[in-house]
């Protein structure tokens, strides 16, 4: 799990250097840019100065994301390095210099450590960042937790960490106590917090670490943390292109503003107008009818259907539309690709609904088809048809003629650009760059969909369209557990190929 934290909003900015100054700790911020060739190549050095440097907080900020930081801090290039301490900058390095980097901290750390006291501790909390936490919401339960810890006003850093081992009770986060200047082991753990899915939980954390109750019955507080929650929710589902899901969660919260305030702020309507336009309705209000155009997805034509089970079939696809996009981008000053699994979203067009004020629901899929595939205009999905699935079912009546399961005549469907699920070959959600020594895949029905994308890192030239080294071509044997229904079994001739295609790969 990378220890440098990436910051999404002014206020998580503002947020990380005050509770760092209250701790007595430096700040590193990486000023980058997502199309900065440089930014991406110091990327896995400053990855490795963060584990040298544990008494330093890593944070990175978009600079096109987060303009109004980038301005306040005077950035003119990109990447720039700044160290805060006690909230003021300290230092600074224009450029990818590694050394310049390095001399930086440990001029900076030396000039700033005092002689250790025997009661010189410092409180941290570590939120869970893993797989299973991050899809139970972990991003907002450390916004939550680091409100709560602000409100109580102690000192006390919050943190995303790698997994803590608690994958069954998440989201969690653990509270250590350590020396200042040495890293945290498990013997630091003063108390692990599981499943904390309500501000109730995450106040209980804050009261371990500090212990003061954070102030609930604060109606301010409340609505800040009710307005972090909102934020984090509407964030992640517009960087992955769910245009319904931001509008719902921006939607409730303009309800709530207004039922507690009598009215709604403009930057929250701007904000919803602005993603009413990305979602193809310009007019700021959602139509009965399918836009004529939706950012970032493009439409795609159903040329086939193979049946694979008396459940399951797979749904052929092509598009001839540029805007599909590419899970791998390349050129254009770019860095070379870094091989990745994804997926993409289909808009199922239900009309009114009640996951948001759009008129369809967003569903996501991983093709079997290679990225390869993708970048010439076809992409296979395999589907299970459930008979209550409200996105399956209208894919399956509206889109195939029945009984012959032949594809209606000018059957479209939007599909997202791709979206990164895992990067290769660690298999981890974030910018992971180890290579695992062997790997086991518990996979069940559908999930099978998986493993063709895991495997086409082992031909990357045919089946990806880019150069992978040799190192990164996940060659660790790979161990499958796969649970289906006795009446579902999927994909079984391409498991014996994929069996046989390993033994050659060795």
């Amino acid at each position: 799990m990378s220890r440098v934290r990436r910051v999404h909003s002014e206020g998580e900015y503002e947020r990380l250097l005050s509770q760092a100054a209250s701790s007595g700790r430096m700040v590193l911020v990486d000023f980058f840019a997502e199309w900065c060739g440089p930014c991406k190549m110091i990327a896995p050095a400053i990855e490795k100065l963060a584990k040298e440097y544990p008494q330093v907080i890593f944070a990175k900020v978009d600079v096109d994301q987060l303009q109004d930081v980038a301005q306040a801090a005077g950035i003119q290039a990109m990447p720039t390095f700044k160290t805060y301490l006690d909230t003021k900058e300290v230092g600074s390095v224009r450029g990818a210099d590694e050394d310049a980097i390095r001399d930086l901290l440990r001029n900076q750390t030396s000039r700033s450590s005092s002689p250790m006291k025997e009661d010189d501790h410092i409180t941290e909390i570590y939120v869970c960042h893993a797989g299973s936490c991050l899809r139970q919401g972990a991003e907002s339960v450390l916004l939550e937790i680091e409100e709560l810890a602000g409100a109580v006003g102690a000192p006390c850093t919050v943190e995303q960490s790698g997994c803590l081992g608690l994958c069954n009770r998440a989201p969690n986060a653990v509270v250590v106590k350590r020396r200042r200047g040495i890293q945290a082991t498990s013997k630091d753990i003063v108390k692990s917090h599981t499943r904390i899915s309500s501000t109730e939980v995450s106040a209980a954390v804050v009261k371990t670490a500090t212990g003061i109750d954070p102030p609930l019955d604060d109606p301010r507080v409340l609505e800040r943390l009710s307005d972090v929650r909102a934020m984090r929710v509407r964030e992640h589902a517009s960087s992955i292109y769910r245009w319904n899901a931001a509008l719902d969660a921006i939607t409730k919260q303009i309800a709530d503003q207004r039922a507690v305030r009598g009215e709604s702020s403009s930057e929250l309507v701007c904000a919803s107008q602005a993603l009413f336009a990305k979602a193809g309705f310009s007019e700021g209000m959602p139509g009965t009818d399918m836009p004529a155009s939706i950012d970032n997805y493009s439409q795609w034509s159903l040329v086939g259907v193979t049946q694979m089970s008396q459940h399951s079939a797979v749904f052929h696809f092509e598009s001839k539309d540029r805007k599909r996009g590419t899970p791998h981008p390349r050129g254009a000053g770019r860095s070379p690709p870094r091989p990745i699994t994804w997926h993409t979203t289909m808009l199922a067009e239900l009309g009114s609904n009640q996951e948001g004020p759009l008129p369809w629901i967003e569903r996501d899929y991983t093709p079997i088809s290679c990225a390869k595939e993708w970048e010439t205009g076809k992409c296979d999905l395999l589907v299970k048809v459930y008979p209550d699935g409200a996105a399956t079912s209208w894919l399956h009546r509206t889109l195939i003629q029945s009984p012959t399961s032949a594809p209606r005549a000018g059957a479209l469907v939007w599909l997202s650009q791709p979206v990164k699920t895992l990067s290769l070959p660690s298999l981890v959600s974030g910018d992971g760059t180890f290579t695992p020594a062997s790997v086991l895949l518990l996979l069940a029905g559908t999930g099978v969909v998986a493993l063709p994308q895991i495997l086409q890192v082992r031909d990357p030239a045919r089946k990806l369209g880019i150069s992978v080294p040799r190192r990164d071509q996940l060659a660790a044997p790979i161990d499958l557990l796969l649970s289906c229904r006795e009446d579902d079994v999927l994909m079984v001739p391409q498991l014996t190929q994929w069996c046989q295609d390993a033994c050659d790969f060795e």
